[in-house]
């Protein structure tokens, strides 16, 4: 019978053996490495994404620079070759950021000789409008200028808000069937009919003093927050408001219309309030620029009124 050396065959197995959990050791750490590497670029690209947006599509030079300072702040350089201004819905609404690490560090790779590899991410943030929305409070804006941040009178107690072009409107908005109880309960848990832009909807004449009180107080409820705590409204750098916690029951979406027919009003954009209270049927709000992480409304380009800001890569 042939004699085989089984130490030296043994020998020659347990190496290979070695060199293979060599291997894996090496795709497990470096892998790993590479993997918590990109997930810091891509939570920066996000972050640098929504950042820029926030100027679009006004202002996309501003977007640029404030994408770049938002990431260079957070640790990842890059420049303005690493941000494209696009058009999606209207000219300038988008912003992609793609930061990349050339030399994102491996460790046991060494070992073969591979020091380093190419880590990339890319976000593309959008700035859009909300072409319709259901759960709206029941109060209609004259297409106007509005200051963000200053208090604003959602609907009177005294004085009409006709502006001498429809006499007995006092600010509020028929959505759904009449009656002061519907009113009521549209403010208290907004509106379940889905208001659209460009849509003509009716007025809800008078005071309605009884059910605005009564529906502000019992939407508001025990919440405390104010609009400067920083919890529910944030204000950015640029010294803009945006909504930072939309389940607060004191963000509210209004209609902002413009008059068409007797007593009737056509959409025209949407506005976010902070609802502060209601006084004898005077309700008072502030009116906040821009809103993140909103629902799955239907969207549009950007009109001004609500500015939604949203990740679509």
């Amino acid at each position: 019978m042939p004699f085989f050396k089984e130490d030296g065959q043994v020998a020659v197995i347990v190496a290979i053996i070695i060199i293979v959990l060599i291997g894996m050791v090496v795709l497990v750490v470096d892998v790993g490495s590479l993997y918590e590497d990109r997930r810091h670029l891509q939570t920066v690209a996000d972050a640098s994404a929504l950042a820029g947006a926030q100027d679009l599509p006004e202002d996309p030079d501003k977007a640029v620079l404030k994408a770049i300072d938002y990431a260079n702040s957070n640790g990842v350089a890059i420049s303005p070759s690493d941000v494209q201004i696009s058009t999606t819905l209207v000219v300038n609404d988008t912003i992609t950021v793609t930061p990349v690490d050339p030399n994102a560090k491996l460790y046991f790779a060494s070992v073969l000789g591979v020091n380093s590899a190419s880590v990339r991410a890319t976000a593309t943030a959008t700035a859009c409008s909300p072409d319709e929305i259901s759960n709206l409070v029941p109060w209609g804006v004259l297409k106007e200028d509005i200051k963000p941040g200053d208090s604003f009178t959602l609907m009177q107690a005294d004085q009409d808000m006709g502006n001498k072009l429809i006499s007995g409107w006092y600010g509020a908005m028929r959505f759904g069937t009449t009656g002061g109880n519907s009113y009521r309960d549209n403010i208290e848990n907004g509106c379940t009919e889905k208001i659209r832009v460009g849509n003509v909807y009716s007025l809800e004449p008078g005071k309605m003093v009884g059910p605005t009180d009564k529906g502000v107080k019992a939407r508001i409820g025990d919440d405390a927050h104010t609009f400067n705590d920083n919890i529910v409204v944030g204000l950015n750098d640029a010294g803009e408001y945006y909504v930072k916690d939309t389940t607060c029951p004191r963000i509210v979406i209004v209609p902002v219309v413009e008059p068409s027919g007797k007593d009737d009003f056509k959409v025209i954009k949407f506005a976010v309030f902070f609802l502060e209270g209601s006084d004898k049927g005077e309700v008072s709000g502030r009116f906040v620029t821009y809103m993140i992480d909103v629902p799955p409304w239907g969207i549009t380009g950007y009109t001004g009124g609500i500015k939604v800001i949203r990740l679509v890569k």
